[in-house]
Formats: structure tokens, sequence, C-alpha cells
């Protein structure tokens, strides 16, 4: 009895079976069994005749979309009208024998869209060469699923069954499912969550079934037997489909409503050209494709219609400097976002910022001493003072270090300089100075001899004890933004020098008769005479808990505490 006979009699056994609690582990052995014939008819473990003519191409573009269907519902057509590739539409079914590939351009992207030749039932089995039609929709990233609007929804269903019987999933996820096979130690079953479709013993008699007797399993999701299977099968391909129904203008208007309003449907006409534009749309949406705009730190960014990366949906910085060049990982320095993934634009990102679709990024990169291997040395040493003036200078030729960029346009993608965050910005610390050099001869504070960044007094409890100053804030280098890169900002007297109020706070509780607390915060004859009379016989000690409680004592150089944030 060959392959074909066991699975013809296995799929007939379950189909007369009964489903209950009495035949599940039956059934289970069963659907088992049809997995392991199924894959020897893919992959006969035989030797093989003379090497055939296959339908693949070369994979080209930035996603690949297959065609799959029966004969006579619209392929070619639709290859036809969609791109500029003519592939040859008549009256009579199996017009197209081989691959015909065509690319759309979309977005900036360029999708390579399959015409398949029309695949009959028993395609799964080898019949109309479907084993090779099919074995090159599973290298797409998206099967468009051809339908005919005039016929049944059984067409729907035989073209699902054979695309799952050669292991292709549409538009499900891998099941969380975890195996690993050892040497000793038995089956060990885990489950995170109650199993209402399977049970520990039928998982046994499936891996006894593929002679499997020493493994972890780890469920971390109620999965069917079915699912169990795919995953110790390990070759099941999870794909996204789109049903598209074609020949609508040979339809009422109310079976058409019905057919688009499933999910994953769209429906066209080819003949008529109707709703082909949506058809594109869904296509973009299920490849899940982002394009992702690059900008020359001082110019406007590049947003021409031919311009743009196109990345995977979910992909990050490097990514991005990956399909740029394969070494401009390695010298990123950072990234500057523009766009709906950041939280503010722009923003100074890393290698792992994810990005969005339409997002302009701007990449820079480590400045190393980079010396042009020239046979003249007059050349190389003139090379030598350019790239030394360039360290000496702190700038780019591309970048307009001390040019400030003026601009009349409130929608352009500069912002004010005075605007931008404090991590673009290198600002001047406030500076606390002598009252005495500030005074004149009748004790009063000079106004006039304050300059930015000077502070009469550090620190304060509150925002009405605090004094302001104005600091001198420069723009980072090659940070693009409108209007003068050097300006004042007005900054409280502040500065941090590592005092914790609760580590302070705990010492004075546990370790004030020994005057650590005053030590800490930098009192030291204080500390030295707290110590020498153990906390003023406990009463100094006391004393200090609450001072410090209210806010009275203070570390002695008049700097505030540090925040916990």
């Amino acid at each position: 009895m060959g392959i074909l006979e066991k699975i013809a009699e296995i799929e007939h056994e379950i189909s007369r079976t009964q489903k209950n609690k009495a035949t599940e582990y039956h059934l289970g052995l069963l659907k088992a069994k049809l997995a392991k014939y199924r894959q020897q008819l893919l992959e006969p473990t035989g030797k093989g005749g003379a090497k055939g003519e296959g339908f693949d191409v070369m994979k080209s573009g930035d996603a690949r979309v297959a065609m799959v269907g029966f004969p006579s519902v619209g392929k070619s057509t639709l290859l036809s009208s969609m791109t500029t590739t003519h592939s040859e539409a008549a009256g009579y079914e199996f017009t197209t024998l081989t691959c015909i590939p065509g690319v759309i351009s979309y977005n900036g992207a360029n999708i390579q869209l399959l015409d398949l030749p029309g695949i009959i039932e028993g395609a799964s089995q080898g019949k109309g060469r479907g084993r090779q039609v099919i074995s090159v929709a599973k290298t797409a990233d998206l099967i468009l699923m051809m339908l005919d609007a005039g016929k049944s929804d059984q067409q729907k269903m035989l073209l699902e069954r054979e695309l799952e019987s050669v292991g292709i999933r549409l538009n499900k996820k891998p099941p969380n499912i975890y195996v690993k096979q050892k040497k000793v130690g038995g089956v060990k079953f885990t489950n995170t969550v109650p199993l209402t479709h399977c049970n520990e013993k039928l998982i046994m008699t499936v891996l006894h079934e593929y002679k499997i007797f020493n493994a972890d399993v780890i469920f971390r999701e109620d999965c069917t037997i079915d699912e169990f299977i795919d995953i110790i099968q390990g070759n099941r391909v999870y794909m996204t489909c789109l049903y598209v129904y074609n020949k609508i203008d040979q339809i009422s208007i109310e079976e058409i409503d019905r057919l688009a309003r499933k999910p994953h449907h769209v429906v066209i006409s080819c003949e008529m050209n109707l709703n082909m534009d949506y058809l594109l749309e869904k296509m973009w949406e299920y490849l899940a494709l982002v394009r992702c705009y690059t900008k020359k730190p001082g110019n406007a960014p590049d947003l021409g219609p031919e311009d743009g990366i196109i990345l995977r949906s979910g992909a990050t910085v490097e990514h991005c400097c990956h399909a740029l060049h394969r070494s401009l990982a390695a010298q990123l320095r950072y990234a500057i976002v523009w766009g709906t993934s950041t939280k503010f634009s722009p923003q100074r990102v890393g290698l792992h910022h994810k990005l969005d679709h339409e997002d302009v990024i701007q990449i820079m990169i480590l400045r190393l001493l980079m010396l042009v291997v020239i046979s003249s040395s007059a050349k190389i040493e003139g090379a030598k003072k350019k790239e030394e003036k360039f360290f000496a200078t702190y700038g780019d030729p591309e970048c307009d270090y001390d040019v400030p960029y003026i601009s009349t346009n409130p929608l352009g993608p500069n912002i004010e300089c005075q605007f931008l965050p404090d991590n673009f910005l290198d600002c001047q610390q406030p500076q606390a100075i002598s009252q005495n050099l500030q005074t004149n001869s009748n004790g009063s504070v000079n106004s006039n001899g304050k300059l930015p960044g000077e502070c009469l007094k550090m620190g304060g409890a509150r925002i009405e004890d605090v004094e302001f100053t104005d600091v001198i804030c420069q723009v980072l280098y090659c940070i693009p933004c409108r209007g003068e890169r050097q300006f004042l900002r007005k900054t409280p007297c502040i500065k941090y020098t590592g005092h914790y109020f609760l580590s302070t706070l705990l010492y004075s509780v546990l370790l004030g008769v020994a005057g650590v607390d005053r030590f800490c915060l930098g009192y030291s004859a204080m500390a030295v005479g707290k110590m020498m009379t153990l906390g003023g016989f406990g009463i100094w000690w006391l004393v200090d808990i609450f001072l410090l409680i209210f806010g009275i004592l203070l570390p002695a150089d008049d700097s505030n505490w540090e925040p916990y944030y």
C-alpha cells in the first residue's frame, strides 16, 4: 500500500469517527499518523529521478506577493493591470504554465508580484504540478488567494485545504508551545493555562507516535492537538493571506456587500478596474512595511517620491543602518528622529529605537581620524593638517555650526533653538560668588556687576527661596534648529553634590549617636563634638532627627538633596 492510499484510508477513518471524549485519543493518533505520511509525501526519503523544471524565480524588491487560485479566476489579468509585465490571458484554462513575475511600485517600495499557474483539487498530492506551485508560494511574504465572485464558497475551502495539507497556515500565529527533546529523563509536561482541547495523556500518545520518549513540553496557551503536531513537525509556515474576489461586475450589489464585510476579504474587478487602489492599500497593510526618510545635517529631509528606506514593521534604528550600509551600525554615535515614534520631535535615540511609518532619521556617526592613502607625501601632510583643523574647530563641512539657520516657514522641519530640550544643549552651570565682590561702598547689591551664571545664594528648600540666574546655552554640534545657536536661559541656582535625604535620615536615626549624620553633611567639627558626647547624651541625637525632618538641617555646602527620579 502506497503513501497516497494510506493517507486516503486515514482521512476516511477520521471522517467516519465520531468526535467525543472517548474517541479523542484515537483521533489524535490518527492525526499524528496523517501528518507523518503527508510529510513523507512532500519530502520523499528515497533517491529521486532527474531534476525537473521549477517555477521559482529570483526574489527581488522589498517584498514578494504570490497569487494562488484555480484556473481562469483573473490572476494574469490582475498582473497585467497592476504591473508593466504582460501575462497572457485567454478564455480557456491553464493559460499560464510557468511563474511570471512583475513589480508593483507603491509608496516608494518595489513589491514583486508572482503569477503562478492555476492549481486543481489534489495539488498537495502532486496533481497538475501543484507541489511546485505551492512551494513557490511558501517563499512569499503575502498570499493573494484569487477567487471567482460568481462561484460558491466551496472554492475557498478547497484552496485552504490544499494549502493546509502542505503545511501553510493562513492568517494564524504560531502556537505558544515549547518542545525540547532530551536524551534521558522521560517526558515532562507543564501547562501554564487550563487546557480544554487536549490533556497530558493525549500529548504522550502523540509523542510516542513520533518516537519521542524524552522531552520537555510546556503549553503557554490553550492549543489544539493539531497545533501541537505542527510544533513537532517544525516545518509549518505561518503566512498572511488576502482573499481577493474578482469579477464583481457579474454579481448583485447585495452579494458584493456580503463578501466585502468578511475579514481579510477584498472585492475587485480587473476587467472594469474597480477597487484596485483599495487592494494596493490592503497589500501594503498586510505586508507590514514602513517607509523612513533620511536627513543630512543642516539640510532639509529627502521627501521625494523615490526617496526613503523600506523596512519591516517593528524595525529599529539598527535595521535602518544596515539598510544603508553594513558597517554603519558599528559607527553609530546616536540618531535624531522626527515622527510619530518619538515622545517629542526631534528626539535623540539609540540603536534599539523602533521606527514608525514616514519617520525622518538623521544618523550621527563617530568621527575618526580618516587619512586618505595618497601616493604623494605632500598630499598626505595636507590631509593631516585638514583633519587637525577639523578637530580643532569641532565642526563638520556639512554642518553650519556658527551660521544661524534663518527660516520664515512655521511648518518647516526645524524648531527654534531656545525651545530645544536640555539633552541637545550644553549649558553653563550656575556658580556662587562672594557678596563682597557684588556690593558697592553703601553695601547694596550691584546688579550691573552680576555676570551670567553667577548666583549670590545657592540652594533653597522652597521655590520662593531659590534664586534664578541667566546661563549661557550653546546648541550641540550638528543639531539643526532655527535662530541663534547661543542664547541665555533662566536657570535656578541649585547644585547637587550627592546628598540623599533618606540616607542621611537613616544615618541620623541609627548612627546619630556617633555623629555619622553630621559627618555626612560636612559639619566635621560639630560631628566630632557630637561623637565625643555620645549625641549630647541622647538630646543632640533627637534634635538632629527633628531638624532633618523639618528641613532645617541641610548640607554644609548649600547644595540640595538629590532627587529620586
